[in-house]
């Protein structure tokens, strides 16, 4: 046709290449998927750890209380629709006091796996306090942002929650950073403003040739100092704490999510349900346990309230269900009350269409042409 392609009957064939069933479902998983959480918030749980779990065993009742505290903070924040969770910034809380930014961007850097490079590793200091060398007092947490999102989650599923990097009581709680969309807009606003003003000081030809020479000169190093992995350094990095744990998660790793559950396929694909935050909070322990757990003798000893109540059998054919004896009252009460209701509606049904008793039992009175 002149529009080009084939044309029967003026209208525009499609033809596409005929490919066997195998490779056709092979075609259909390679398809692209688009993320559906632009906030990334199935990362907010990744190291999630509850009391009453696995990964929360050997953990004290402070280490749990603080964990519990940052979940709290977390879903306040999270409220705000312009916070999201980083894919590649992480928080990093319990560090201990002695630790300095170079012993943790080593440990970090070796737990994120071959190939990680970290741009940002610093731990938040108190200006007021400071020491011989000019060093803030440590506040306790830090941030370190990788490049790539496969490197920091590795990174945080290695060092969450392990007791091989500073010990049993002192373990890291490490969770993705909560960013404010608005504050990162006005601070790239600042830095453009910033760099506008010095570029209008240096307006001369040398000046500019000086700031591109500076440029390049700091691309060139820009490897060096982010933190690019170095054959030599990884192995110092090491230290052999992150190396007995880090190289793989373990049962103290807490709550891991699935990317591939976050995505849905384009067209006419499946979409696949997100994972959201959780809907309850504390510990994962059954204060009541169900009624089969009663009649099987199942009720474990984190069933304190059990102890209290006093099991009341429901018979219906063979099976036999305990319920407590509040809940068995109020059906009973239920029960009656609405039994109750659709009398009184039944009365007044009767009432309306044949009246009152009285009117019932009352004679009818003769007509006029019977007297």
């Amino acid at each position: 046709s002149q529009a080009g392609g084939l044309a029967l009957d003026g209208r525009r064939l499609v033809v596409c290449l005929a490919v066997s069933r195998d490779e056709a479902r092979t075609l259909a998983d390679k398809r692209d998927a688009k993320p559906t959480d632009r906030r990334n918030l199935y990362l907010a749980r990744e190291g999630l750890i509850r009391a009453g779990t696995a990964a929360a065993e050997g953990l004290g009742s402070a280490d749990l209380a603080k964990r519990e505290r940052f979940e709290q903070l977390k879903r306040q924040k999270l409220r705000r629709v312009t916070v999201f969770v980083s894919r590649t910034r992480l928080c990093v809380h319990n560090i201990p006091k002695s630790a300095d930014d170079k012993k943790l961007r080593s440990i970090f850097l070796c737990a994120g796996g071959p190939g990680a490079r970290i741009t940002e590793c610093r731990i938040m200091r108190d200006m007021q306090v400071v020491n011989s060398r000019g060093l803030g007092q440590s506040k306790g947490f830090g941030f370190v942002e990788f490049v790539e999102h496969e490197h920091a989650l590795t990174a945080l599923r290695s060092t969450n929650n392990n007791p091989a990097i500073f010990g049993p009581a002192k373990r890291l709680i490490v969770e993705f950073s909560l960013e404010d969309r608005v504050k990162l807009n006005a601070k790239e606003a600042r830095l453009l403003k910033s760099r506008q003003k010095q570029a209008a000081v240096k307006g001369n030809a040398k000046g500019q040739k000086g700031m591109s020479a500076v440029a390049q000169e700091s691309r060139g190093s820009e490897p060096h100092k982010t933190g690019a992995r170095e054959p030599g350094r990884a192995k110092v990095g090491a230290g052999g704490a992150v190396g007995k744990g880090g190289g793989g998660t373990g049962r103290w790793a807490g709550f891991q999510t699935r990317v591939e559950e976050q995505r849905q396929e384009e067209g006419d694909g499946p979409r696949r349900k997100l994972l959201p935050l959780r809907s309850h909070s504390g510990p994962k322990i059954r204060v009541e346990p169900g009624p089969y757990a009663i009649l099987w003798g199942r009720v474990g000893t984190l069933c304190c309230a059990s102890e209290k109540m006093e099991a009341t059998f429901a018979v219906n054919g063979n099976a036999c269900l305990p319920f407590p004896p509040k809940r068995a009252e109020k059906r009973a009460h239920q029960a009656d009350h609405e039994e109750r209701r659709f009398g009184d509606l039944v009365k007044r049904y009767k009432q309306r269409i044949f009246g009152s008793e009285q009117a019932a039992m009352r004679p009818m009175a003769s007509k006029w042409f019977q007297e």
